[in-house]
C-alpha cells in the first residue's frame, strides 16, 4: 500500500524490504539493504498522533533492538517478550522515560548514552550475569528491575545517584559485603529486593522493609490494619512470597512430569500461609491463603466490600475452592486486582465473569499479561467494565475489541459440533480440530500480528473443555 503523502514511508517501502505491517499498514517493520538483519520501525504521522509518547512492541519475535524513525518524543517503549540478545542502537530516543526489556534473552548491554532522561528500566527474566557499567550512562534512573537473571556478583556495581528502587530477586548473589558496597553507591535507594538469592537465606537485607511496606497503598490510601491467619502468627509478607515461589517451581515440575491432573497439582501446591491487610470494610488485601478472614466475615463484608486485591495465590485454587463464585454474592464489588497468581490463559480470565458488576480489573505479574490481546479480551467479555489494566475504557476500545473477538469467537465457540465427535477426547482429535481452527484463525488474521502464545492456549483449552 503506497502512502505518497509521506516521503519517509514511501522511501522505506521503495528501498527496503517490508517484513510486516500493523495498524492497517500505518506501522511498518522494514529491513534496509544497508542494515541487514536490523528492523526499522516507522509509524505514519496520523497513527503516531494517537499515542505520540507510547509504543508497545511486545511479543513480536524481535531478535535485535529495532531502529525507530520519527519517534523523538517517545516516552514509553515496551519491547518485552521478544528474543533480544543484546541492547544497543537505542538512538533517537532522547525523551524516553520508561523502557521495558523484560522476558527476552539479553546477555549484553552496550551503550545507553542515548537515553539521558530514562527513569524506569525493566530487565527482569533475561540472562544477564554482570551488572553493566553502561547503567552509569543513565543519570536520571530511579527504578531498575533485574529480577530472574543470572547475576552472581555485585562487584563494581555502577554509581546510580538517583536510584530509588532496585529488584535483584531470583539471582545468584551470595556475597553480603558486595551487596553492602553496592548500596553505598545508591544514596537515595529506598527499596531493595534480594529474595530468592543465596545471600537472603538468613533474611539478610540492608534495606529490609516491614512485612507489609508502609508505602503500600490501596486507592491512594495507606493500608492501616494487618493480621495473619490463625496459627501463623509469625508469618510476614516475605515468607508468603517465598512459599508461593517455591510452590510455583513445584507446579512446573509436576506439570512437566504429566502424572497428575491440573486440579490435583494445584491442590498439592496450595499456599498455606497468608496475610490480610484491611483498610476498611470496603477495601481488602489478601496475600497468600488469607481467605479464612473473608469466609469468616462474609456476612459483614457482603454489602460493603467494593475493592479486593489478591496476591501470591494460585488462580486455579481460587476456582477449585469456589472463591470466585463466592465473590458473586458481593453485589458492591467493583474493583479487583490479581497479582502473582499464575494466571496463564484467557479461559481463566473469563471465569471472572462470575462477578457480575465488576467495573475495574487489574492483572499484574501473571503470564497472561504477556499477550497484547489481554486488554481487548477483557473489554469484550466484561460488559460493565470501565477500567482495564489501569486504563479507562473508551467507546473506541469497545469497538476495537468487538472487531477482534467477535470473529474469533465464531471460529472457536463450536462446542456442539465438537461434542458430537465420535472419538471423544482423543488427543489426536483435539490436535486435528485445533489445527483446523488455527488455520482458519491465521487466514482471518493474516495481516494482523495479534495472536501469540496465550491465544493458542485459549484455543486448546476450549477444545478440551468441549470434548469432555
Amino acid at each position: 500500500m503506497a502512502w505518497p503523502e509521506d516521503e519517509r514511508y514511501a522511501y522505506f517501502t521503495r528501498v527496503g524490504k517490508v517484513r510486516w505491517t500493523e495498524e492497517d499498514g500505518a506501522m511498518i517493520f522494514v529491513e534496509l539493504p544497508k542494515l541487514p538483519g536490523t528492523i526499522v520501525v516507522y509509524r505514519l504521522p496520523r497513527l503516531r498522533a494517537t499515542e505520540p509518547d507510547k509504543l508497545v512492541l511486545s511479543g513480536r519475535d524481535l531478535r535485535r533492538v529495532p531502529l525507530f524513525e520519527g519517534e523523538e518524543v517517545l516516552k514509553m517503549l515496551d519491547l518485552s517478550g521478544n528474543k533480544l540478545r543484546s541492547v544497543e542502537r537505542l538512538v533517537s530516543l532522547s525523551s524516553l522515560l520508561f523502557l521495558d526489556l523484560s522476558r527476552n534473552r539479553i546477555t549484553i548491554i552496550d551503550r545507553l548514552d542515548g537515553l539521558p532522561q530514562l527513569k524506569v528500566l525493566l530487565l527482569g527474566r533475561n540472562r544477564i550475569s554482570i551488572v553493566p557499567s553502561a547503567f552509569e550512562e543513565l543519570p536520571c534512573l530511579e527504578v531498575l528491575d533485574l529480577h530472574a537473571n543470572e547475576i552472581a556478583s555485585l562487584d563494581d556495581f555502577p554509581k546510580l545517584p538517583l536510584l530509588r528502587r532496585l529488584d535483584l530477586s531470583q539471582n545468584r548473589i551470595d556475597n553480603k559485603r558486595e551487596v553492602t558496597r553496592a548500596i553505598e553507591k545508591l544514596p537515595l535507594l529506598q527499596e531493595l529486593n534480594l529474595l530468592m538469592n543465596p545471600v537472603s537465606r538468613d533474611g539478610f537485607n540492608p534495606l529490609r522493609a516491614p512485612a507489609i511496606p508502609s508505602t503500600e497503598r490501596l486507592n491512594s490510601e495507606p493500608i492501616m490494619h494487618e493480621e495473619t491467619r490463625p496459627g501463623n502468627s509469625k508469618n510476614d509478607l516475605e515468607k508468603v512470597m517465598q512459599e508461593y515461589q517455591a510452590n510455583q517451581r513445584l507446579v512446573e515440575q509436576l506439570e512437566a512430569e504429566g502424572r497428575l491432573s491440573a486440579k490435583a497439582i494445584y491442590k498439592q501446591c496450595e499456599v498455606k500461609q497468608g496475610i490480610v491487610a484491611q483498610k476498611s470494610e470496603e477495601r481488602l488485601v489478601i496475600y497468600g491463603n488469607g481467605f479464612d478472614f473473608l469466609l469468616e466475615h462474609a456476612d459483614s463484608l457482603r454489602g460493603k466490600l467494593t475493592c479486593l486485591i489478591i496476591e501470591y495465590y494460585f488462580f486455579e485454587n481460587l476456582v477449585r475452592r469456589k472463591l470466585i463464585k463466592l465473590l458473586r454474592d458481593f453485589p458492591k464489588l467493583r474493583k479487583l486486582k490479581l497479582k502473582h497468581n499464575n494466571l496463564v490463559s484467557f479461559l481463566q480470565v473469563s471465569k471472572l465473569e462470575a462477578i457480575p458488576f465488576l467495573q475495574e480489573l487489574l492483572i499484574e505479574e501473571n503470564p497472561v499479561c504477556q499477550s497484547t490481546l489481554l486488554r481487548p479480551f477483557i473489554i469484550y467479555r466484561f460488559p460493565f467494565i470501565q477500567e482495564v489494566l489501569s486504563e479507562v475504557v473508551t467507546e473506541g476500545d469497545r469497538k476495537g475489541a468487538k472487531k477482534i473477538f467477535q470473529r474469533f469467537d465464531k471460529l472457536l465457540m463450536r462446542q456442539d459440533a465438537l461434542r458430537n465427535s465420535r472419538d471423544g477426547a482423543d488427543p489426536e482429535v483435539i490436535d486435528t480440530v485445533y489445527d483446523k481452527i488455527v488455520e482458519k484463525v491465521e487466514t482471518n488474521y493474516s495481516k494482523e500480528a495479534l495472536f501469540v502464545e496465550v491465544w493458542q492456549t485459549y484455543v486448546k483449552e476450549l477444545i478440551q473443555k468441549a470434548l469432555h
